[in-house]
Order: C-alpha cells, then structure tokens, then sequence
C-alpha cells in the first residue's frame, strides 16, 4: 500500500508529544484525544477531496450541536461540523462527532459523495492513548449507501510528517482496520487543526480522500 507520507524525524515527534502534555520525555508519550483531534466551535479547514473518478473541494466548518445520552454517559456534548463545496452557497454535507469523556467518536464523516456512518460511534481516539495502542469497535457500518455489521479494530499507528499545500504538518495517524469487509480508513490528526486528511483502502486500493488544503 503506497503512503503519500514520510515517517517523522525524531525532534518533530517529539513536538507533537510535547504539544499533547507528555509528563515527561523519559516516561512513555502519553497524548490526549481531545487535543490531537480538535473540535472548536467556529474552526474551518478547506479539503481536496476525491472519490473513485471524481474530484472536489469541500469548506468544512465547525457550528453547533447538541447533548445526547451516549453508552452510560448522559448528555454529551455532539459537535457538527458542515461541509459546503466549492461553487455551492449552503452547506450539503454533516459529518457528527462526540465529545465523549472515553474520548473523540465519529458517528457519521461526510465527504460526500463518500460517507461513512457508524452505529454505535466509532472511537476516532481514546481520551489518553500512546503510539501502537489499539482498540475494538463492534457495531454496524454504513459504506456505498449500504449498510453491514462490520467488526473493526483502530491502531495508533505513530507520528507521521505530512506535506499539505499549505506546508508541512507533524500528525497522529492512524489506521481503522474492518477485516471482514475488506475496508482500512487511514485518517491523520494535527494538534491544533483536527483532521488533516482521511483515506479510505478497499481490497488494497484506495478509493477515497480527503487532503486539507487551507484553513
């Protein structure tokens, strides 16, 4: 599977530790979901975005919410964040995340035309986490307008440096695995700017991407 990314340098890695609160350099990095994967009312970033043949650009926009029961937790705060293609006056896709004390979930990511929706919301970080962690998800996924059970598990996979147009970004990548589908999602989490870009794998190729291009 061909990256688009080079592996960090060691001072860059360790930036990205520093700026998530590693207690110490000595003891093993401990990073934060909620910093790495940001959600800030009002924040925005533009996305290149294509699927399969097609190719757009989307302006994603931090704006609202609302407070749902979720899992034994009551009235956690969900974020929504709007997208609106270039050309297009009126936001057309939501994409939903909570704000969970466990950490970041994704209950839909909307690049339309590609979208993923996870019932229960998928866990994009844990509220702590260190590189190579891993954890389950077993719920049901809706992919290609369809929608299948579809156990998965997520691993931090390390720091990575990706080079967007608007420079280099020191990220969080990590790797959605779906076995019985056949299915990765890569995404990419830059303190400060949230998701820096997201691709999808199917039977190895990649299908879809999104590749922020500007804030």
């Amino acid at each position: 599977m061909v990256r688009t990314v080079r592996l960090v340098r060691l001072a860059s890695l360790l930036a990205v530790i520093a700026a998530c609160g590693s207690e110490s350099a000595s003891a093993p990095p401990v990073l934060h979901g909620a910093h790495v994967c940001s959600l800030t009312q009002g924040a925005q970033l533009t996305y290149d975005v294509t699927w399969e043949d097609t190719r757009q650009v989307i302006r994603v926009r931090v704006d609202g919410g609302d407070r749902r029961d979720f899992g034994e937790e009551k009235r956690v705060p969900f974020v929504f964040a709007y997208g609106t293609p270039g050309g297009v006056d009126h936001a057309t896709t939501k994409s939903i995340f909570a704000q969970s004390a466990t950490g970041p979930h994704q209950l839909i990511s909307d690049f339309a035309p590609f979208v993923l929706h996870y019932t229960p919301p998928i866990r994009l970080l844990p509220a702590s986490f260190s590189f190579g962690d891993t954890w389950a998800w077993d719920g049901k996924l809706g992919w290609r307008g369809q929608t299948h059970a579809s156990p998965a598990t997520v691993t931090v996979d390390g720091a990575e440096t990706l080079t967007l147009a608007t420079g280099d970004v020191d990220a969080v990548h990590t790797i959605e695995n779906h076995p019985a589908h056949k299915l990765e999602v890569h995404r990419w989490f830059a303190v400060g700017m949230g998701l820096v870009q997201i691709t999808v794998f199917e039977n190895g190729k990649e299908v879809a991407r999104a590749v922020a291009t500007a804030r």
